[in-house]
């Protein structure tokens, strides 16, 4: 497989540019169509659902604050004739209406009873309910036999409007759920007049004596039905799609009403699964692999009306715009396409021949006339001072060589110089020795073994005890130059004798302790040098003498390059600290304060919790 890979790499190398670019080109542009056509296509898909989506529900909503205004007229006409209520007879007041007061207080019993006066009384009601109720509407109200006026009722037999007895209502199943109800509206169709929704309720009013107290009672049966002609009416299907259905339920998901077929998503089993899952907006459901939008609202008392759309009708629509847009992709891509040959032929035209050019292998300059000023032009402009720059390369090549020679004869020479001094200083030594000044000797031999250890590796670390030996030689000279007027004290913890730092950080600070901290008649001169290790882990060494002090703020500033002061130079601090940092970052550190004894403090600390590495001339080292 690896040899397949390496084989296709090969190969791909291998094709020219001039076919490199447009393939290439076309490729990204056909990926750039595709991806853009995929958003493209998704999010027109969902705005055009949502947009439709939006307008169906405006249109449903329409249609369904019509066939509410229906149901509310048939509602209110209930409520005047009697709204179970405010309704109630006391025996010495009345609040019912005049059609509620002809049922209850009619009585051919009584004396002076006059029977057409009665019917003249019971007609006006009637044509009151004509008034009450839409001309679209059946109304009856079915009075009970218990009260007198009943026996000159007939039964009702569900064609004709008017007051009728309610006997014989019982074998018919919605009377009994009416009562069931106690007072609330029943919906129900009748077989024999499928063309009409029926709503029946139990009118009552309360009835008050001081023997009985408050009692309810029942003042008949009001049955009202609806043409469903009346329904339609209220309905624009103008704005609905092609399939679109809408249907009335009642309280228990049955189909009451509908402009089409009671089957697929209207069956009784699709209902029963959806019933308690829409709400008053449009939304999605699914029946038997297909999507349909759904909207129910609530139009009266235990009604809903219902309106279905099968998604497919709005899938039909989104795939024409779809198709459209596939066109101009298409007619995008043909056009990138050809627009995309004539940029590569543009471009790759005048690098194909800078390229021949360059496989000849000669070293001459294009002429200028050959370029522009595009980015093509630079490539050529860069040709041409490349081969100026290949010629003075080589021409520096030469004189470096010659260079390199010279300075390979000059380290010679120095190697020699060190050797020399070293010999020398060991046969004044020696001769000194022989004169019998072994203090001169004895001071020669430390100078040796100090320039011994400076100029080996001048840039390399050292463990801090060999340091401190340096130091102590260095002491050594010094007392014996001074007198024994300076001593020196050293506190070294031995966690801290192998630690690595560079040479020569602590000599310059014990040397301007003697220069700059004593003056030449002091007798009690005193250096301190401690090293220690902190819970932390950081290393502190500190330099302290007894001397004349000084500013300890500008020596400070200065080290940290905040000041430029000639005075300072002489300290050799700056170098110390700038080498510090060198080999350990910004977890090492110099600072000078006042010493507890008047002096002066050089304290040097150095974090050795991570490993540090110093490089410099190939030679490095670690803190710990």
């Amino acid at each position: 497989m690896k040899e397949g890979r390496n084989g296709m790499r090969r190969a791909y190398r291998d094709i020219s540019l001039q076919k490199k670019m447009p393939v290439l080109f076309c490729s990204l542009l056909l990926l750039i169509i595709l991806t853009a056509g995929i958003f493209l296509a998704w999010h027109y898909n969902n705005v055009f659902r949502q947009y439709f989506q939006e307008n169906f529900s405006m249109a449903i909503t329409t249609n369904a604050n019509g066939v509410r205004e229906v149901f509310r007229t048939v509602g209110n006409g209930m409520d005047v004739v009697c709204d179970n209520k405010s309704a109630y007879v006391t025996e010495n007041k009345k609040n019912v209406s005049a059609i509620a007061d002809t049922v209850l207080f009619t009585d051919p019993k009584e004396e002076g009873f006059d029977l057409h006066q009665m019917v003249e009384e019971r007609w006006a009601d009637e044509a009151m309910l004509k008034v009450l109720f839409h001309p679209a509407c059946l109304y009856a109200l079915l009075v009970p036999e218990e009260y007198p006026i009943a026996v000159y009722l007939r039964a009702w037999d569900g064609i004709e409007n008017g007051f009728y007895k309610d006997r014989g209502m019982e074998a018919f199943p919605w009377y009994e759920k009416a009562l069931d109800k106690k007072g609330e509206n029943y919906w129900f169709q009748e077989e024999e007049f499928p063309e009409r929704l029926y709503t029946a309720r139990l009118l009552q009013y309360r009835y008050f004596t001081w023997q009985e107290g408050y009692a309810v009672k029942n003042l008949g049966m009001m049955v009202v039905g609806i043409d469903f002609s009346e329904i339609e009416n209220r309905i624009d299907m103008t704005e609905m799609p092609e399939r679109a259905q809408i249907c009335i339920l009642d309280e228990n998901g049955r189909v009451l009403y509908t402009n089409g077929e009671k089957e697929g998503f209207l069956s009784e089993e699709s209902l029963i699964s959806v019933w308690g899952t829409t709400h008053d907006k449009i939304e999605y459901c699914e029946y038997q692999g297909e999507q349909y939008l759904v909207q129910k609202d609530t139009v009266a008392q235990g009604l809903e009306l219902l309106t279905v759309i099968p998604a497919d009708a709005i899938n039909r629509m989104s795939l024409q715009m779809l198709g459209i847009l596939l066109i101009l992709l298409t007619v995008a891509f043909v056009v990138g396409m050809f627009l995309i040959s004539l940029l590569s032929h543009a471009i790759t035209a005048p690098i194909v021949r800078l390229a021949g050019r360059m496989e000849t292998g000669i070293l001459e300059p294009v002429e200028e006339e050959e370029f522009g000023n595009d980015e093509i032009g630079i490539l050529y402009q860069g040709y041409n001072r490349m081969q100026e720059k290949i010629r003075e390369m080589l021409k520096d090549v030469w004189e470096s060589a010659e260079k390199q020679k010279n300075a390979e004869l000059q380290l010679l020479q120095a190697q020699i110089n060190p050797h020399f001094v070293y010999n020398s200083l060991g046969t004044i030594s020696c001769h000194a020795l022989l004169n019998g000044q072994d203090v001169i000797a004895k001071q020669l031999n430390m100078l040796v073994s100090i320039m011994r250890y400076q100029t080996r590796e001048p840039d390399g670390l050292v463990p801090l005890e060999k340091e401190i030996g340096i130091i102590r030689q260095y002491a050594e000279i010094q007392k014996m130059s001074s007198g024994g007027t300076v001593q020196f004290a050293y506190s070294i913890a031995p966690e801290c004798a192998m630690i690595l730092i560079p040479k020569l950080i602590i000599q310059p600070l014990v040397e301007n302790c003697i220069i700059h901290g004593f003056d030449s008649v002091r007798k009690d001169g005193q250096v301190e040098i401690c090293a220690e290790m902190t819970e932390e882990g950081v290393i502190r060494i500190t330099v302290t003498d007894n001397g004349r002090g000084g500013d300890m703020d500008a020596i400070n500033r200065y080290i940290h390059g905040e000041e430029s002061d000639e005075i300072h130079d002489s300290l050799g601090v700056k170098n110390v600290y700038d080498r510090i940092r060198r080999v350990y970052g910004p977890g090492g550190g110099l600072e000078y304060c006042t010493g507890p004894r008047g002096g002066a403090m050089a304290i040097i600390t150095i974090q050795m919790k991570k490993e540090v590495t110093y490089d410099n001339n190939k030679k490095s080292g670690t803190g710990h």
